[in-house]
């Protein structure tokens, strides 16, 4: 049981930190920086089995509450409130307020 959950996890930071993208280069207006993004998965954190999960590093708190960055409408970074759950050093439970496959910006 525990390989299988740690395959999980495993498999979520995975598609999360190879999903990086090189965004609007040689557009001849100034390189862009790089944009580390991650998508939102399924994965185990503590007792919470096949549940939505994010890399931790890209939850923010604010005033007791969780927030996620995503791309806008306009394409510039917008702050999302989202439920957090069970949490470690390396993923967060998505409860509310995010959907599996939507893809966050990594600070």
């Amino acid at each position: 049981m525990w390989f299988r959950a740690r395959t999980a996890v495993v498999a979520v930071l995975a598609m999360s930190l190879g999903a990086a993208v090189l965004a609007g280069c040689g557009d001849g207006g100034g390189e862009r920086p790089i944009v580390r993004t991650a998508q939102v998965g399924r994965g185990t954190v503590g007792s919470a089995h096949d549940v939505l999960v994010m890399p931790t590093a890209a939850v923010t708190k604010q005033g007791g509450r969780s927030y996620a960055t995503v791309e806008g409408p306009d394409g510039k970074p917008l702050k999302v409130p989202f439920g957090a759950g069970a949490a470690n050093a390396e993923l967060t439970e998505v409860r509310s307020g995010l959907r599996e496959g939507q893809v966050i910006l990594l600070p």
